[in-house]
């Protein structure tokens, strides 16, 4: 699948086209070697790798601009995301307060065998710290680990209640039978009406 670039600013957008994946939010490393995309409603995330662009044309979005092509293209679930940082590499100035910044990178680790760490670069020239290009790109970087470290904590509470929903469910058979047998007792002997009876019997067997 082929997309075009949208040239709004130095840091630009690839499109991706995913079946099964609607992106609500995504951006391109400024080396435009990797991406990512997020799904967010339908708890996904997609890691791309591009290819160097081979020609300008109109795109999808109907934006004249350099047609890139995805070599490939990974989409998982929030659970499979392991872990997600911010790198700076910094190389002090001698002589100079400011230090210089490198790059500024943001590193995925997924559960992923076979590529199982992608990273998205957001500055790789140097430059000072705290420079326009240095806070743009560490405001992208942070943006991005923050929407992931979401995405982790999401996928962490929706796994908790699956297991309280299962352990729930696992009731053995022999405990449901003997309060059965309990609440029956209770019954007969008039300590319970038939009615309540009835009410803690569909309780148990819920």
């Amino acid at each position: 699948r082929k997309h075009s670039e949208l040239k709004k600013s130095s840091q630009k957008t690839e499109s991706v086209y995913v079946d099964g994946f609607t992106p609500t939010q995504q951006i391109a490393g400024i080396d435009k070697v990797t991406g990512i995309a997020i799904d967010e409603v339908h708890k996904k995330l997609c890691l791309v790798r591009y290819r160097f662009p081979s020609a300008w044309a109109v795109g999808q979005d109907g934006v004249y601009g350099l047609v890139w092509e995805t070599a490939s293209s990974i989409v998982l679930r929030y659970g499979d995301i392991l872990s997600v940082e911010v790198f700076e590499d910094t190389a002090p100035s001698h002589g100079v307060s400011t230090n210089v910044v490198l790059r500024v990178e943001l590193h995925i680790i997924v559960k992923k065998t076979a590529t199982p760490t992608h990273t998205i670069v957001f500055l790789d020239r140097r430059t000072s710290a705290n420079s326009v290009d240095h806070r743009a790109a560490m405001a992208q970087a942070r943006h991005w680990h923050g929407v992931l470290q979401a995405a982790i904590h999401a996928s962490e509470v929706r796994a908790a209640r699956e297991q309280e929903a299962e352990a729930a469910a696992a009731v053995p058979a022999p405990v449901v039978a003997d309060e059965l047998r309990k609440l029956a007792q209770l019954r007969d002997d008039g300590v319970l009406t038939e009615q309540e009876f009835q009410q803690q019997k569909a309780r148990l067997l819920t």
